[in-house]
């Protein structure tokens, strides 16, 4: 999903760095701290996400170039920095241990050798391709991409640079959170190495290795640098 606001958008930028960070302590919290269920603390990560793609599209709706990507990428370091203080919730450096994971029934998806794992990320991809695929291809995903090609004569044709990026930003966040929290699930524990760049770089090259604008580019170089690493 972060090519939907790279690619699609023409917008460069880490917020999803931290929108992955925040589904991923998101789940954390609600599902140990909370005791929330964890399919619930699931689907609720991506909507925390959403809500704070939102909120930090709003200091960049009228900024250009290396001035969102550093606005995006200090994001991700105050959020980072914010689950650093408050380590009498979140476990600080230490992280958090022993987190729920996900269940199917009376299926023991630890023992399996996480193969269930498999098939629900394999479900969570296919429904974020369509998702993608959706928006793409209605009218405001051909505003963003307006806005991408010809800024000046897509504004000219009424389309609303803020308004389209508030929504190109918020429309890639809620898999993006619910990346996190899977990751979370599967991990079973917290830690703020996924705030680190080494796992931005990772997700970075692949959709740059796939190629930008393109919803199966992405996937396949994941499995091409997954195979080879």
């Amino acid at each position: 999903n972060w090519d939907l606001s790279l690619g699609y958008g023409g917008v460069f930028n880490f917020g999803h760095l931290a929108l992955f960070g925040i589904g991923f302590y998101a789940y954390s919290l609600l599902a140990k701290q909370a005791g929330v269920d964890p399919w619930i603390a699931l689907v609720a990560s991506g909507v925390i996400a959403t809500v704070a793609a939102v909120l930090v599209t709003i200091p960049i709706l009228r900024l250009k170039g290396i001035y969102i990507i550093l606005v995006t990428f200090g994001f991700a370091q105050l959020v980072m920095q914010v689950i650093i203080s408050q380590s009498d919730l979140t476990g600080g450096t230490q992280g958090l241990v022993r987190v729920p994971g996900l269940y199917l029934f009376d299926h023991n998806m630890i023992r399996d050798g996480k193969i269930a794992y498999f098939y629900i990320a394999l479900t969570l991809l296919v429904l974020s391709t369509l998702f993608v695929r959706l928006f793409v291809r209605s009218r405001a995903g051909a505003s963003i991409v307006a806005l991408r090609d010809n800024e000046e004569y897509a504004i000219s044709r009424g389309v609303s640079l803020v308004r389209q990026r508030m929504v190109t930003l918020a429309a890639s966040a809620f898999f993006t959170g619910i990346a996190g929290a899977f990751y979370a699930a599967y991990q079973r524990n917290a830690s703020i190495d996924v705030f680190g760049m080494s796992l931005a770089t990772i997700i970075l090259s692949m959709v740059l290795l796939g190629g930008t604008s393109t919803i199966y580019g992405a996937i396949i170089a994941s499995f091409v640098l997954t195979l080879f690493s």
